[in-house]
């Protein structure tokens, strides 16, 4: 049964994911890349928009029992975040501004999402 929970679990993040996209690419965003990897961290989108490179965070929720999409972005996912962002631009010699980014949607019954887009949404602490 965990394995068949944790496959739900990713099906939705990736159909999430998808979702993010194609809203962003809606408001003028240019999909750079998808799921840059490093070790102990991940972002889910790297976008462009107006020469401004932007890390997206895409968080979703079928419940709220647990918090908002938003409350789990914890101070230790944000310096995750960070830290992959930083390897991203080191690892791609970018030097244009950056941002990052949470998209978070909230699944609804009858298989509708509400979808907030919180820009610029933390900075170094």
């Amino acid at each position: 049964m965990a394995n068949k929970k944790a496959q739900i679990s990713y099906s939705r993040g990736h159909e999430s994911e998808k979702i993010a996209a194609y809203f962003l690419t809606n408001k003028g965003y240019r999909l750079i890349q998808k799921n840059f990897r490093i070790p102990g961290g991940e972002i889910d989108l790297i976008m462009q928009k107006d020469g401004i490179l932007t890390f997206v965070e895409v968080k979703s929720r079928a419940q709220s029992h647990f918090g908002t999409a938003l409350e789990s972005i914890t101070r230790q996912k944000k310096r995750l975040l960070l830290r992959a962002a930083a390897t991203y631009l080191i690892k791609n010699k970018v030097q244009i501004p950056w941002q990052i980014h949470v998209v978070t949607i909230q699944y609804q019954p009858g298989n509708k999402a509400h979808i907030t887009h919180y820009k610029n949404i933390f900075t170094c602490e």
